[in-house]
């Protein structure tokens, strides 16, 4: 259900066409805009004391309308001339924008001003370092380009306000889930509503719909979407990482099936078409395998191994119109367009791109990278995925990065929970499988191991036979 958020304007009473014509074309750019499919945000007009009944205080009046608006919208057009020969602005609208700009900080006010009535660099300093959306009667006497300048700037400050309120929303239950977890209530309900908020901001930071720029900005669009979602995830962890320390293995389990909020859009892509759709699906690609990772990581921090076989089994649902489901084997994909533009970004054409990328991403943040790396190696042994932070046990300072797990290799009741998750018949097939995995060449020459033995071997599994041999 879409929320309601106002646009106080604040108009001139200087010029009876100036007025008219602004608000004339502010209620067409709304109408418009609220027929808009997918609308979180559904604008209305307010003004002075419109909508006040009673001998009302209007300035106190107008200012709780402006603390309540979710966008400042001021007409700056120059009325006057003061006694220096300077051009003015009406006085009631600059308090106004002052008292507005105090409250809500520039970014959620939209300045214009008719050119007809004098240069905007003419407006004072402060004023007129803004952006301010020009218009002339005169020359666009339906309004037409105004309108279209006015749509793009309601839209991007809707979006913003959207992301706003989302944020707050998801930092609330954020609180909820982490209160439940902690005092051991019950914690379905507020976890499905987290995550669902939660994996929607990624959405909401997805790269835009393709404009006809070229290929290159494009992909630099989208790995930049994807950076920005670094705080995101830095907020999942903690809930995360307190679910699976309180043994709360409902909260994880969520966290995973909820998953398909975004790796929906590995199918469709609405915002796009043709080429432009391998390039906007290797965000959802590493949101996705970022956040399995993680979860798989905190599940193997505290040991829920039994955990492993229902999320290895679960059915991620797709959009109507793909019977099968995706497993977590399918939630697997390679961001090859946003790693090609990392490698020219850096200008080093790494063994493995993707360590490097996710490395220097959670550089600042030890545990989630420990926590990841765990993760997308568990996914290895489970359903073969190649682990894209694997390059951290290939390297020559490698040991600092073995997860504490790996000695769970030698336990049969560990490596039974990996058989029964493979689906293989036997101990031995498995045995066969996990040293093969072991072996494989993940690099390679130029890096200090080839392969996962030299980890194996740390923890005393020399050969496939140790390998659930306690």
């Amino acid at each position: 259900m879409e929320e309601e958020t106002t646009i106080f304007y604040s108009w001139q009473s200087d010029n009876q066409q100036t007025r008219s014509f602004i608000e004339k074309s502010l209620k067409k750019v709304i109408k418009k805009i609220t027929k808009q499919p997918n609308l979180e945000l559904s604008p209305r007009i307010d003004k002075d004391t419109q909508g006040e009944v009673g001998a009302v205080h209007i300035g106190e009046t107008i200012k709780k309308k402006i603390n309540d608006c979710g966008i400042f919208l001021a007409d700056v057009s120059l009325v006057d001339k003061a006694k220096s020969g300077r051009m003015i602005v009406n006085q009631n609208v600059v308090f106004e924008l002052g008292y507005a700009i105090g409250k809500k900080s520039e970014s959620m006010v939209i300045l214009v001003a008719n050119s007809d009535l004098g240069d905007t660099k003419d407006l004072p300093f402060d004023i007129a370092y803004n952006r301010i959306i020009e218009f002339s009667p005169d020359k666009d006497t339906r309004g037409t380009k105004f309108q279209q300048s006015l749509e793009f700037a309601i839209n991007a400050h809707l979006e913003s306000l959207s992301k706003k309120n989302e944020a707050r929303k998801v930092l609330d239950l954020k609180k909820d889930v982490l209160d439940s977890i902690r005092d051991r209530e019950p914690t379905r309900s507020v976890s499905e509503k987290y995550f669902d908020h939660l994996y929607n901001q990624y959405l909401l930071r997805a790269p835009k719909r393709y404009s006809g720029s070229d290929i290159a900005e494009y992909k630099a669009q989208t790995y930049n979407r994807y950076i920005e979602t670094k705080e995101l995830t830095k907020e999942l962890f903690q809930v995360l990482s307190m679910a699976a320390e309180y043994n709360n293995k409902e909260v994880l389990v969520i966290a995973y099936k909820h998953i398909n909020i975004i790796s929906k859009y590995y199918d469709v892509v609405p915002e796009d078409n043709g080429q432009m759709y391998g390039i906007s699906k290797d965000y959802y690609e590493l949101i996705v395998y970022e956040i399995f990772s993680i979860i798989l990581g905190c599940v193997a921090k505290d040991k829920l191994w039994d955990l492993l076989p229902e999320i290895a089994a679960a059915k991620i649902d797709r959009p109507s119109g793909y019977s099968e489901p995706r497993t977590l084997e399918k939630l697997y994909g390679y961001p090859e367009s946003v790693l090609n533009y990392y490698k020219e970004l850096t200008g080093q054409n790494w063994v493995i791109p993707t360590t490097q990328l996710i490395e220097e991403r959670f550089k600042d943040q030890k545990d989630i990278l420990q926590a990841y790396l765990d993760g997308c190696l568990l996914a290895y042994f489970m359903v073969n995925n190649y682990p894209w932070l694997v390059g951290l046990l290939l390297m020559s300072d490698w040991q600092q990065y073995v997860p504490e797990y790996m000695q769970e290799f030698r336990k049969k009741d560990f490596v039974g929970i990996l058989q029964k998750v493979t689906g293989m018949g036997t101990l031995e097939e498995y045995r066969n499988h996990c040293w093969a995995q072991a072996s494989r060449e993940l690099g390679g020459w130029m890096l200090h191991n080839d392969n996962l033995l030299a980890v194996f071997s740390r923890e005393g599994i020399k050969t496939k036979e140790d390998i659930g041999s306690n």
